[in-house]
């Protein structure tokens, strides 16, 4: 009778907690959420009614049976435990995903702007080209020597100054390329241009300078603090001369020649003393300025200097 007795409480612990196993497990896959706590109820209240029944028959036969009970409810909420933390390791990743995707939509779209960005610009092509003409070969800087623009050929200043000829000077000066001499408008002679202004500064018909040279038409700065000014009245846009120490000035003294175009300078010579030889300034921008002004500095009177060979043009 008692094995009966007994059999018939484990049957019906059994019965009462598979219940609750099986419905925790359909309440997981329905809403992951609730499931735990679910389970628990379930299998707590399946087990602890019949344990009051299955206590009166015999408290000392059933407790192990008891103690199973619980300990395999435990493991079942390792489990779910288990079960809980991957899933939020994965939901983890797929947020993660979510962010990567969206920033790849974003590069592309830039790539996408970018690209069409750069279908608006021109065509740019750069040839190493070298220069071969009438059959014989030049020696030229050929790196980027020729480029393609809009289809358009441009030559390189190395490929222009060879095919001129050796005998014809090339430059490039206010935008324009020039080949050959240079043909000046309306070149004139500073010294027949109007004086605004003059200070210890007198046109010598003919002066000799320190080399023995005789030149005429000179500016002559008699003075260590000399200063002339010009009224060009915006009409030029060069300036030329030439500089040469008089022929009895002071040995070991020097001196600067400063000329300025409407008060902004423009040219500033090197030292010059008794062995600096005549020299030309060549070619001064003066910006079509309205005064033109000359000085020449000197910490004595008897560095005397002269500008000959003074002209403007355009």
């Amino acid at each position: 009778m008692e094995k009966k007795t007994w059999f018939k409480g484990i049957v019906s612990i059994t019965t009462a907690v598979l219940p609750a196993i099986i419905t925790g497990f359909f309440t997981y896959n329905a809403g992951r959420a609730s499931m735990e706590e679910d389970i628990k109820i379930d299998i707590n209240n399946g087990v602890n009614n019949e344990v009051s029944q299955v206590v009166k028959i015999d408290n000392g036969d059933y407790a192990g049976i008891i103690n199973k009970l619980y300990a395999e409810n435990q493991s079942l909420s390792n489990d779910l435990n288990k079960v809980n933390d991957k899933y939020n390791e994965i939901n983890d990743t797929v947020q993660e995903m979510d962010i990567i995707l969206n920033e790849r939509d974003e590069l592309l779209q830039k790539i996408s702007h970018l690209e069409r960005e750069l279908e608006s610009f021109p065509l740019i092509k750069l040839y190493n080209a070298g220069l071969v003409i009438d059959g014989r070969t030049y020696n030229i800087k050929s790196n980027n020597s020729l480029i393609e623009y809009n289809n358009i050929l441009y030559y390189s200043f190395d490929i222009i100054k060879e095919v001129a000829g050796k005998n014809k000077q090339v430059s490039f000066e206010e935008n324009n390329v020039y080949i050959g001499e240079r043909i000046y408008n309306d070149k004139a002679n500073l010294v027949e241009q109007w004086v605004v202004d003059s200070d210890n500064v007198r046109v010598e018909a003919g002066i000799t300078d320190s080399y023995g040279n005789y030149q005429t038409n000179a500016l002559f700065m008699i003075y260590y603090d000399s200063c002339i000014i010009y009224n060009l009245d915006k009409k030029y846009n060069k300036l030329e001369f030439s500089v040469a120490m008089w022929e009895n000035c002071d040995m070991d003294k020097s001196g600067v020649i400063t000329v300025l175009a409407d008060d902004v300078i423009v040219y500033t010579s090197p030292k010059l003393s008794k062995t600096t030889e005549p020299f030309s300034t060549g070619e001064i921008d003066i910006k079509a300025a309205t005064l033109l002004t000359i000085k020449y500095s000197s910490p004595t009177q008897y560095n005397k200097c002269f500008i000959y060979d003074a002209v403007i043009y355009n």
